[in-house]
């Protein structure tokens, strides 16, 4: 019997998605989960002649969910929903699960979470299975044929999971453990998000940068007047004339592949930590990935402490934190003082660190905000309503709107510097005043809308002796380019121009502008340095990137079923499919990259008997338990 993975395909020559019907994607982040799914294979109906899976993966929703479980102070009265998993109706209960804290709770004071998450590492798997159960029970729920369906939640299924960089062995076995086991997955594909993206993303899709920036407007204009989709953005790569068959009419629709570099660095700007990995022929080089030991958790708890010790209590309130952090927060364009003389002829989004802090010291400047604490009275209220009870609310301070997708109007202003002062340091409240507001606590964000976000370019301040984001982008690179790989000098100097971020610090505003400004004193004189984000949050840059994938996958499934039905039917005769016990190791692997574990190949993998299994999962689950 097979001792290893590696024995195990060798003995397992199987089609290893043989019997899926829906590939799911799933980005197991520690602060939220997203998930997709993708029918397997791809309905024939929505393919053309040209395939492009990125076009597929734009059709398919994700779905987002909190990675935790929070108490409440005292338990809360249930209204009605159509989550599967959601308790009666009229019911009380202290404990919310996932999106369950969305949808069906409405005081967030002192809310305690249970996080499955420690320093990126899952620890708590009670907790973690439980976000599961909840997680995939209302996903699936939404799938077609899913009313009524009995058996595990992932029984025929075939789940792409990322998890952390460099994981540990027993949590890799423990993920195993839960998803073949209480879920019933029939293939499995552990990977990590920069894996995902390094096989395919759409980030590339931007507008080219040798287009002035008039002419893409002017191109975007008489697209919007002839309600036409904007040609600003990088194309798809130029479809190729389909292979023909033997007969005329037939053809072969081509697949065409994302528009990737061969070399790639992905910056992952996460929850507990901010990793630099390069990617090479999309596979991520582990012995140059670096770390900073600084994500978006210890910030948050940052704030909170700097809050408490100015202002009010935030201890307890860190969901409540979690949001302002996010919607207030912008990064300095440089950490160098300029004159500030000219700081009036320039945008707010072109100050420097010193310049701000400067400004707000004498009180000019405009960039504190006042956020007006939530009174967590929007139980009968819907909507905009009930997120300002629950949440609070921008009451005076620099707060643009989004635009909602009108680009001529978002042209007409400069979005991050309206977002980080305004134009006069008295500004008037963006709702009408009432009553209410004289007798609502609030807190006043000035300094702790940059300093917090600043120690990511200076851990040192937090006692941290490791390098900033842009030293660690740096020794990435140069790790690589030592490696000793061929051509590995040559593929080092092309991730300077090829930097993707992703997660969810990256939706900070002004970050980008200030990695390019200070990589670029790093980088070789003859190499540009470029960064390529998500034009919509790059929290889901991973996700989508693993969508892609598998609609490539399950497009070219579909594609070879649809070429043995016509040659079945230029035979005239009936002929089934052809026999995947007959297929060769190699090309199982090259059909889907060799990179599922089935439950027969995880089994044999192992000693394969029950009780072993039996064991094993109680060494990791029940770590003092004596069988």
């Amino acid at each position: 019997m097979p001792t290893s993975t590696a024995d195990a395909f060798a003995h397992d020559t199987s089609d290893p998605l043989d019997g899926v019907d829906h590939i799911i994607v799933i980005d197991n982040g520690a602060h939220n989960i997203r998930i997709a799914s993708i029918p397997y294979p791809f309905p024939s109906d929505l393919l053309s002649s040209t395939i492009d899976p990125t076009v597929l993966a734009s059709t398919i929703p994700i779905d987002v969910f909190p990675n935790a479980i929070a108490r409440t102070r005292s338990p809360h009265t249930i209204p009605s929903s159509t989550s599967p998993t959601a308790p009666p109706p009229g019911g009380k209960t202290s404990l919310f699960v996932s999106s369950h804290i969305h949808t069906l709770l409405d005081d967030y004071a002192a809310l305690h979470l249970r996080l499955p998450h420690q320093s990126g590492v899952i620890v708590d798997w009670a907790a973690q299975k439980q976000i599961w159960d909840h997680v995939f029970a209302n996903h699936l729920a939404k799938l077609p044929g899913a009313t009524g369906k009995k058996g595990k939640l992932l029984q025929g299924k075939a789940v792409i999971l990322t998890e952390t960089y460099c994981n540990v062995e027993p949590v890799q076995y423990a993920m195993d453990l839960l998803l073949y086991e209480q879920y019933g997955a029939h293939a499995v594909w552990r990977t990590s998000a920069a894996g995902l993206v390094g096989l395919g993303t759409d980030v590339f899709r931007t507008p080219q940068p040798s287009v002035s920036e008039d002419d893409t407007h002017n191109e975007q204009d008489a697209a919007m007047e002839h309600n036409e989709p904007s040609t600003s953005k990088r194309p798809a790569r130029a479809p190729r004339t389909a292979t023909t068959t033997t007969s005329t009419t037939a053809t072969i629709p081509r697949i065409l592949p994302p528009p990737l570099p061969q070399s790639l660095l992905v910056l992952d700007l996460g929850y507990s930590y901010c990793h630099a990995i390069p990617i090479l022929h999309g596979q991520p080089h582990l012995p140059s990935i670096r770390r900073l030991d600084l994500g978006g958790k210890m910030l948050i708890n940052l704030l909170k402490e700097t809050l408490s010790f100015g202002q009010l209590d935030m201890m307890d309130e860190s969901w409540l934190t979690s949001h302002i952090f996010a919607r207030v927060s912008f990064v300095a364009a440089s950490v160098g003082r300029r004159s500030s003389a000219g700081l009036g002829q320039r945008k707010a989004a072109e100050w420097s660190y010193e310049d701000l802090l400067a400004l707000e010291r004498e009180g000019r400047g405009g960039i504190g905000v006042t956020w007006s604490l939530p009174d967590y009275g929007g139980g009968d209220k819907g909507g905009e309503e009930r997120d300002r009870a629950r949440y609070g609310y921008i009451l005076d301070g620099p707060n643009p709107p989004r635009f909602d997708g009108d680009e001529r109007r978002k042209r007409s202003v400069d979005w991050d510097s309206a977002f980080i002062a305004t134009s006069s340091p008295t500004t008037s409240r963006r709702l009408p005043p009432s009553d209410e507001d004289e007798e609502t606590q609030t807190l006043k964000l000035a300094t702790e809308r940059f300093s917090i976000m600043e120690n990511l370019f200076n851990p040192t301040a937090l006692s941290l002796d490791q390098q900033p984001l842009p030293l660690l982008v740096r020794d990435a690179i140069a790790s690589f380019a030592h490696s000793g790989l061929p051509h590995a000098r040559a593929a080092a100097d092309m991730m300077w121009s090829n930097i993707i971020l992703t997660g969810g610090l990256a939706n900070c505003v002004g970050l980008k502008r200030r990695l390019e400004h200070e990589l670029r004193s790093l980088a070789p004189e003859d190499v540009g340095v470029k960064i390529w984000t998500d034009e919509g949050d790059a929290s889901l840059t991973a996700v989508r990137s693993g969508v892609g994938v598998a609609c490539e996958v399950a497009a070219k499934e579909a594609v070879r079923r649809e070429s043995s039905r016509g040659e079945d039917v230029k035979a005239g005769k009936k002929r089934g499919r052809k026999s995947r016990a007959s297929v060769t190791v190699e090309e199982a692997e090259e059909e889907v990259g060799g990179r599922w574990l089935t439950y027969a190949q995880w089994m044999n993998a192992g000693s394969g008997s029950e009780a072993d299994i039996v064991r094993a999962a109680n060494a990791v689950f029940y770590p003092s338990f004596e069988g």
